[in-house]
């Protein structure tokens, strides 16, 4: 799923960031999980009870590789939890960002907010790279740094402008 949207260009991957939940979230607030992505026709079954857990696909949810072999194991590879109505921010122990500008931004939120920070992580198996080669870069660029590219691109043409034309001439 979230290849699919890098690849439609509407989010840059580099500002997505992971709130980890322990589990135990279900017996503190109004949760149900599914056995596979909620967002499908064929409706996914929903429980609210961690005890049934373990009738999720965890071979090939844990598996750390971006294709599933069938369209259901790739739906059953997106179960999802749906925390009802609000999460407080002081139930994630953790988030995963991108780098550190991504957390430094995440801690300015929450000092802006007056919250506690959560442990935050950079962790790229959670992410898209050109690794092993670049696995500091994004394998996608999405609309954020496509923009930014853009300008920057303008402005060094213009900067730049007048330097090649006198040069030109000699």
């Amino acid at each position: 799923m979230l290849l699919h949207v890098l690849n439609a260009k509407n989010v840059d991957q580099q500002l997505l960031v992971y709130l980890c939940l322990p589990i135990t979230i279900m017996d503190r607030q109004p949760c149900v999980f599914t056995d596979s992505s909620a967002n499908r026709n064929d409706v996914p079954r929903f429980f609210n009870d961690p005890a049934r857990l373990g009738e999720l696909n965890w071979a090939e949810i844990n598996l750390m590789k971006w294709k599933s072999d069938n369209e259901g194991l790739k739906q059953q590879k997106m179960a999802e939890l749906l925390v009802h109505s609000r999460l407080d921010l002081t139930a994630i122990p953790r988030i995963v960002v991108w780098n550190d500008s991504v957390a430094d931004m995440i801690r300015k939120i929450l000092d802006d907010c007056g919250c506690p920070h959560p442990q935050i992580d950079f962790d790229t198996k959670y992410y898209f790279t050109k690794y092993p080669s670049s696995p500091n870069e994004s394998l996608i660029t999405g609309p954020y740094f496509i923009q930014k590219t853009y300008w920057d691109t303008v402005k060094r043409t213009l900067d730049n402008i007048n330097k090649v034309v006198l040069s030109a001439t000699f």
